[in-house]
């Protein structure tokens, strides 16, 4: 079985940016498509992989390569949430960017395009963690929930290095062997940060990118504040999960209540989002559902705003 270790460390989040490049190719096919133009024949999720490390995140919670020991930054307050270089005026649970200034014409334009580009990729990612076979195989041979998040990253890096965009095309491609393969492989993928993540034993939501991280990479300012509300969202969905299993508490408060992100409360037990995330299907739920709750926010901004 694959080491737990990264599990327990640092609950990674957002493996959509690990193979960011080669799905920007896939998301262009689409964006062409949607606009009626030809995206070539037949789509590739890659034409090549010449990503960059800087560019990179680590491809779902196990992938994470833990620096620390289970207490990871998290003890001193300024290491996660509202106060680790966010935009002036976000929260740790305010839902970011939608509302706010007007942005110009030419700056909500290019919001539009990136939030769209960033709403495709969410939905790969969903599709890719609710892709049943991969699942089974997991379950039917004995893999738990890190091994099934080992094996999809691999899946998702096979795929786009061979160009596929179709889960079932490419799993119907492999031996029984390559299949097995998935869940033995290492990633690689030292040096590689997400943008947020949330500890698996402090339920709390550790924020990597600053603001200006989230600027360079978007551009406009508009998209930087959406994707970045988004990124939240989908991670206090964990962090939800994470108080049911660890069974928060907060004497003389309603414990459903407590952000843990301000030190609110405590887990009975401390273990027990982990055992939960241990079973590949409690693993592939948690994860689907945090990824509609952002791919909502993004479309709900998409709808409003376009």
């Amino acid at each position: 079985m694959a080491d737990e270790t990264p599990w327990v460390t640092d609950h990674i989040e957002l493996p959509l940016k690990a193979w960011q490049a080669a799905l920007d190719n896939y998301v262009t096919a689409r964006t062409k498509q949607r606009a009626g133009q030809s995206a070539g024949a037949p789509l590739r999720l890659a034409a090549n992989l010449n990503w960059t490390l800087d560019r990179m995140c680590l491809g779902g919670e196990a992938m994470h390569l833990a620096a620390n020991d289970s207490g990871g930054g998290d003890n001193g307050g300024d290491d996660f949430g509202a106060g680790d270089g966010n935009q002036p005026g976000d929260s740790g649970r305010q839902r970011g960017g939608l509302g706010g200034e007007d942005p110009s014409a030419d700056d909500k334009q290019a919001a539009i395009d990136a939030i769209q580009a960033e709403l495709d990729e969410v939905n790969f990612l969903k599709d890719a963690y609710d892709f049943d076979p991969l699942i089974d195989w997991a379950k039917d041979h004995g893999y738990d929930g890190y091994d099934y998040n080992n094996a999809l990253n691999n899946m998702l890096k096979q795929m786009a290095e061979q160009g596929y965009t179709d889960f079932d095309d490419y799993w119907n491609s492999l031996s029984d062997q390559q299949k097995n393969d998935l869940f033995q492989q290492s990633q690689g993928t030292e040096g590689t940060e997400a943008p947020m993540h949330t500890d698996g034993r402090s339920c709390r939501i550790v924020e990597n990118w600053s603001w200006g991280d989230y600027l360079d990479r978007y551009g406009s300012e508009t998209a930087a504040k959406v994707i970045q509300g988004g990124d939240r969202t989908h991670e206090q969905h964990h962090q939800d999960t994470c108080k049911t299993e660890t069974e928060w508490v907060w004497p003389g408060r309603d414990a459903d209540q407590a952000d843990p992100d301000r030190g609110e409360g405590w887990g009975i037990d401390p273990e027990g989002y982990e055992d939960y995330m241990s079973d590949p299907e409690n693993y592939s739920r948690d994860e689907v559902e945090a990824y509609q709750e952002k791919a909502n926010e993004l479309q709900e901004w998409l709808d409003h705003d376009c």
